[in-house]
């Protein structure tokens, strides 16, 4: 069975109204039926109850944590696994390179309750630690009531970026508990030019029409788009945080390092082509050299 590539909210069915039973015979037949109308009603009250979340979402990762991603992502044999990555989608030539504050510009649209979201940022928070500093990244987990539920990763939305090479723009719509009507709270609304570029390549062709207006979104500087899952969120099912940074120690070495470390490795090849092959010490390796040269020319 096809499994979906992004995440989109979908409305929430009704619960049924109760039908009013027919006149009993005798009085315990009456208590009887109201008795099981109480069941029913306690029974949908339980189910639509929201999830809690894991105890430790929201809360700041240790930089013991964060220092292995960062580690693995500068491991020499990280940037030569390859195999297990998508390709982007590329925008015209003629577009104008997409800059902040005077430096190409990476911007992610994600929502904390979304799996596919959870899943892709493993590998950009690699790969962005090639260029830059994070702090504040917190612990996360995917929705307990989406598919992929409880997918450890991280979120974006207290945290900060610098670099002197790109600009990163993120922004966290929806948290990951929804309440009793299905819906997530709302976290960090688009800003101006997140919505012009959501509208704009967030959609066929730049992306798949199964993922148009779906989250995860990454524009890498108006040259390169992802949009959707990148590597199936399945493959972190039932790890801790702790557990899958293990598993990036050796890269390549399993299902989930390859993932993670070949989509981390396009997104750097698409970042140096966007950036002017800064650094190069991250640039000039051949395995980056080699990915660029598989990136799609502009405008397919």
């Amino acid at each position: 069975m096809d499994r979906p590539t992004s995440s989109k909210k979908t409305a929430v069915g009704r619960h049924p109204t109760a039908r009013k039973a027919a006149p009993s015979r005798t009085n315990l037949y009456l208590v009887g039926a109201l008795v099981a109308v109480l069941l029913v009603l306690v029974g949908i009250r339980f189910l639509s109850a929201p999830a809690a979340p894991t105890a430790l979402d929201g809360q700041t990762a240790p930089a013991s944590l964060v220092r292995q991603l960062v580690q693995a992502g500068h491991n020499p044999a990280g940037y030569s696994v390859a195999g297990g990555g998508t390709a982007p989608y590329t925008i015209a030539a003629s577009t104008p390179t997409l800059k902040l504050s005077g430096k190409p510009a990476v911007v992610f649209v994600g929502a904390e309750f979304c799996p596919y979201c959870a899943a892709l940022r493993w590998s950009l928070i690699i790969a962005l630690s090639r260029f830059g500093t994070f702090s504040g990244l917190t612990y996360m987990t995917s929705s307990t009531t989406d598919v992929y539920p409880d997918t450890h990763t991280f979120s974006f939305a207290k945290s900060r970026y610098t670099s002197p090479y790109l600009t990163f723009l993120s922004d966290e719509i929806e948290g990951n508990v929804a309440n009793a009507s299905g819906q997530y709270p709302l976290l960090q609304p688009p800003t101006q030019l997140e919505a012009q570029l959501l509208s704009q390549y967030d959609a066929a062709p730049y992306v798949q029409a199964t993922t148009s207006g779906g989250v995860p979104f990454v524009d890498v500087a108006n040259r390169f788009i992802w949009g959707g899952s990148v590597y199936d969120p399945g493959l972190l099912a039932g790890l801790t945080w702790a557990q899958i940074a293990q598993q990036l120690a050796s890269p390549g070495s399993t299902q989930i390092s390859v993932a993670v470390m070949s989509n981390a490795n396009l997104f750097t090849a698409g970042i140096c082509k966007a950036d002017g092959q800064q650094p190069g010490s991250v640039c000039q390796l051949p395995g980056i050299t080699q990915l660029e040269a598989t990136l799609p020319p502009a405008g397919q």
